[in-house]
């Protein structure tokens, strides 16, 4: 149990951080086996950051599905992702069910100036669903450099500014050959912005 996490810090933090207590160890909580077996193979992986909490984590690629993927954290809790978007958490407390993207994905991926709807559906009272719509600005901002685990990797920026009735926020993107490699996303009013950033394996 030590080496998994101290293997998870040096991941997370770099050679620096390999000494370092991390954030991931609280309590007795048990590591979820699945992520314990695939962190220890050449599964894709991402790196995760809470802005509101601070928490850094590492997220592994547990399955593939029909142009989505699940990604699971060292305790069980997850996200699903689209073409490098979050359409849905698991786990974090946040009650993020679904995001329909259909209309802004394709302005983002293409880094066209635009705009565009999305809608976040969210567990309500009981079994009831609570959906959230908003107006997104889509924006180039031009070429940079971005982290992709040690390497520096030159990324099309775009941002997402969004306003609806329930708050507003803005969306930032990377991407290079067609993917979105980083990002910082809104995913709801408990967990907020979180940056997730695609890593290159050893």
């Amino acid at each position: 149990m030590k080496r998994i996490f101290s293997l998870i810090a040096c991941f997370i933090f770099g050679l620096s951080g390999c000494a370092a207590v991390t954030q991931l160890a609280s309590g007795e909580q048990e590591l979820d086996p699945r992520f314990e077996r695939l962190f220890n193979s050449d599964a894709p992986k991402y790196s995760f950051y809470a802005q509101s909490s601070g928490v850094r984590s590492v997220l592994v690629l547990l399955e593939r599905g029909e142009g989505t993927s699940t990604w699971i954290g060292p305790f069980g809790e997850g996200m699903i992702v689209r073409d490098g978007m979050i359409i849905g958490t698991r786990g974090f407390g946040e009650g993020l069910i679904a995001v329909d993207l259909s209309e802004v994905l394709p302005l983002i991926l293409n880094s066209q100036m635009g705009q565009a709807e999305r809608f976040h559906s969210y567990h309500a009272f009981g079994t009831q669903t609570e959906v959230r719509a908003y107006v997104c600005d889509v924006t180039p901002m031009g070429t940079g450099t971005v982290l992709r685990g040690a390497q520096a990797v030159s990324a099309r920026t775009v941002e997402e500014d969004c306003t609806g009735p329930s708050g507003d926020f803005i969306n930032k993107y990377w991407i290079a050959s067609g993917e979105v490699i980083q990002s910082r996303q809104w995913v709801g009013p408990r967990l907020g912005s979180v940056t997730i950033g695609l890593q290159e394996n050893d």
